[in-house]
């Protein structure tokens, strides 16, 4: 409904003031519908921790969404990618592996 599309819209713009790309945004926000049609829960509450989930890298929250997302595996993989094997990821190059995985 109406309401929960305006909150959507405040939450896709406090995602975009965080740094994430519209298009990731676009996506997560159509995950969130479909998760929230299979699930019959808020598509609001499932868009927020959806990217609380991105935001943390919490394991525990991305389970809950049933996703098979293995993060040590997903950071690895993003190192190859960007050509960082031989160092850490930064705080933000985690998020875009989290971010490529889901």
């Amino acid at each position: 409904g109406m309401i929960s599309d305006m909150a959507l819209i405040e939450k896709a713009n406090l995602a975009l003031n965080a740094g994430f790309k519209q298009q990731d945004i676009i996506n997560y926000i159509e995950l969130a519908r479909k998760t929230s049609l299979a699930y019959g829960k808020d598509v609001s509450d499932i868009y927020q921790r959806l990217i609380e989930v991105i935001s943390t890298g919490n394991q525990e929250s991305i389970d809950q969404f049933n996703l098979a997302i293995d993060l040590t595996q997903a950071y690895k993989d993003y190192k190859v990618q960007i050509g960082a094997v031989n160092r850490e990821l930064t705080e933000q190059e985690q998020k875009q592996a989290r971010i490529q995985a889901i």
